[in-house]
């Protein structure tokens, strides 16, 4: 399949919800907005699945925010140079236990590495991610990929931003008494958050509305990939231009999955990353 269905069936517990669209956009950018995507649809793949793909094609040089317990770090084949920064994670293999912020500061004094690969999944915070791509893009080889995770969220619920949920950051994560670390998003069934995913679905749809990258999204693997460089196989003509964070609301994701978050099955995309690597 090219890319999902601009309309399905929605089989979901609030079929008959309206979600309200932000004001002007509608006005501005001249769309009908009558699309929808099935949010109940369940995440097929990980992400280490989306990059081990990548990897396959090209041995890389990889960097990954947020290692955590290492379900994906831990998994990533054929790199040259792989690094890893967590302050808190469980991973025996993280390699920079420092903030990003502390990172990117370092390497720029001291380490000068770039990479080809750059995996971001640390707090699922929008205007924490956004700082941390832009500094990734500065370390990003020119045919290099940046991968973000937690970008599809599939119920309104998911993406909320709760300070109840980080509360179990600050008790259950950065707790010296929690002798084992108990990693939190990835140990969910202890922590339970609501807002599982965050909001960073919006920085994803951010840089797709705001720049001329290429950037398209897996929901099966949950994933979001921006690129430097454009890829014909991965581009779609519809987009909503000059987003701002106020008008990033669920009623826009909601109605307009296709236009913001430019969606490709895990098949396409095994099927034709190739072609724009090589």
């Amino acid at each position: 399949m090219l890319y999902y269905k601009e309309k399905v069936n929605m089989n979901y517990n609030l079929r008959n919800a309206r979600f309200l669209m932000p004001n002007g956009i509608e006005e501005e950018q001249g769309f009908h907005f009558s699309k929808t995507y099935s949010l109940e649809k369940p995440y097929e793949y990980d992400p280490k699945h989306v990059i081990n793909e990548i990897t396959k094609i090209k041995e890389c040089d990889y960097l990954e925010l947020g290692v955590d317990q290492g379900h994906t770090f831990d998994h990533i084949k054929n790199v040259k140079l792989k690094h890893g920064i967590d302050p808190f994670g469980a991973s025996e293999n993280i390699t920079h236990r420092m903030t990003s912020q502390m990172f990117f500061s370092m390497n720029e004094y001291f380490f000068n590495n770039t990479y080809d690969l750059i995996f971001i999944d640390a707090i699922h915070l929008f205007p924490v991610v956004q700082q941390e791509i832009h500094d990734s893009l500065k370390i990003l080889n020119d045919n290099g990929l940046l991968v973000l995770h937690d970008t599809c969220p599939n119920k309104e619920s998911s993406q909320k931003i709760l300070y109840s949920d980080f509360e179990k950051i600050l008790n259950d994560v950065l707790c010296c008494e929690e002798k084992e670390r108990l990693k939190w998003h990835e140990n969910t069934k202890k922590n339970q958050p609501v807002g599982y995913n965050g909001d960073v679905w919006k920085n994803a749809a951010w840089y797709r509305s705001n720049t001329d990258y290429t950037v398209f999204s897996i929901p099966d693997a949950c994933i979001s990939i921006i690129s430097k460089k454009k890829m014909k196989s991965f581009e779609h003509k519809s987009k909503i231009k000059n987003l701002t964070f106020e008008k990033m609301t669920w009623g826009l994701y909601y109605n307009c999955f296709h236009q913001i978050m430019n969606p490709f099955t895990f098949d396409y995309f095994v099927e034709n990353i190739s072609k724009e690597l090589l």
